[in-house]
């Protein structure tokens, strides 16, 4: 019941207050805001993770940190939806009325393309429950983490290859140190009293692979605008190219049977939809801003050794398109998310440092 309130309620009512102007079109405008939902959770997450981690604080006390927090954040957001119901500018209904296909052709063509989707989607989705190879021994690592957290109470101090506190010894691994993203999965692990193997092989792999696909969902979207019957498409598209790649740990861009990593959220869920807003940012809307900032935290804390320097590029890259173009909006919006990963690394050096001082 924990896992349905933290990974369901709260990210669906926590995007649901934020400034998501698709909300003429609820089939774009619920699965971002439900994923905008989750990032702003594990943003929510990191901004007292990383100090507390730094000041060696008990895990207990993160989590009831967070509780307060996130159940603050919770009712500030069902107080603005509720008064966004009122003004009626939540889930605004278009100005015209027309209809949603063009033709019966690209009705049924986009039935059948998705029915296509559910089928692929559900294949790998019990693969991943039922059938899932357990054959990385960094999984059983971060396993190993996430036990050791709630059975010492520690917020990821020790480390997993022989339970001593880390120290100059084991400067390959302060990355754990100084990432949120095995510290919100004990947490999730904790509230719903259940063991990390099991949540971190049969519960959160599938749940993970819905926030992938929700993602293409929404590129597609954004790739073929009113060619409906191409939404689908892309998704499946997806989904074959996942399976047909999903073997190789060097190949696969989306990590898709080892997605519960940090990695594999950053490319799986992460930078997709930060490429997304980027995107969308293009058509100079400053209600997009926010959006960018929540991402580039909670993605940049996922794994701030790796990912994170992946996520860095990517803004630079597009400070450099935008500089072109010449739009300040942009510039503003990629400057603010570019302080996330600038700080985390710099903090991640820094501890490094210390630690080998």
């Amino acid at each position: 019941m924990s896992l349905f309130l933290f990974l369901a309620v709260v990210p669906m009512v926590l995007g649901l207050a934020l400034p998501i102007k698709e909300n003429k079109r609820l089939y774009e405008y619920l699965p971002l805001a439900y994923l905008m939902g989750v990032l702003e959770s594990i943003a929510i997450f990191t901004v007292f993770c990383i100090p507390m981690t730094y000041y060696e604080e008990r895990f207990t006390h993160l989590c009831e940190t967070y509780l307060w927090a996130v159940g603050a954040v919770a009712v500030l957001s069902v107080v603005w939806i509720v008064i966004k119901w009122r003004r009626k500018k939540l889930f605004a209904r278009a100005g015209e009325k027309k209809a949603f296909f063009a033709d019966s052709k690209q009705k049924w063509m986009f039935i059948g393309f998705m029915a296509a989707c559910a089928v692929a989607i559900g294949f790998q989705m019990v693969r991943l429950i039922f059938f899932q190879e357990i054959e990385y021994k960094d999984s059983d690592s971060y396993v190993a983490i996430i036990n050791d957290m709630i059975q010492s109470d520690r917020i990821c101090m020790n480390s997993y290859t022989n339970g001593f506190l880390y120290d100059s010894v084991f400067l390959s691994n302060v990355k754990y140190l100084l990432s949120s993203w095995q510290q919100y999965q004990a947490f999730l692990c904790k509230m719903e009293d259940i063991h990390p193997t099991i949540f971190y092989y049969t519960i959160f792999p599938p749940i993970m692979l819905l926030w992938h696909y929700m993602t293409a969902w929404l590129f597609g979207l954004w790739l073929f605008k009113d060619k409906k019957e191409a939404w689908p498409v892309f998704v499946l598209f997806v989904a074959i190219f996942n399976e047909a790649t999903r073997l190789s740990m060097t190949d696969s861009l989306v990590l898709l049977d080892w997605s519960v990593w940090g990695k594999g959220f950053g490319c799986s869920v992460g930078v997709p939809l930060l490429l997304y807003l980027s995107f969308k940012l293009e058509e100079g809307r400053w209600s997009d801003v926010s959006l960018i900032f929540i991402s580039s935290v909670a993605v940049s804390a996922s794994s701030p050794s790796s990912a994170m320097v992946v996520i860095m590029g990517l803004f630079i890259c597009f400070v450099l398109q935008f500089i072109r173009k010449r739009k300040l909006k942009s510039l503003v919006a990629l400057a603010l998310g570019l302080i996330p990963p600038i700080a985390l690394f710099g903090l991640y050096l820094v501890y490094n440092g210390s630690l080998g001082g």
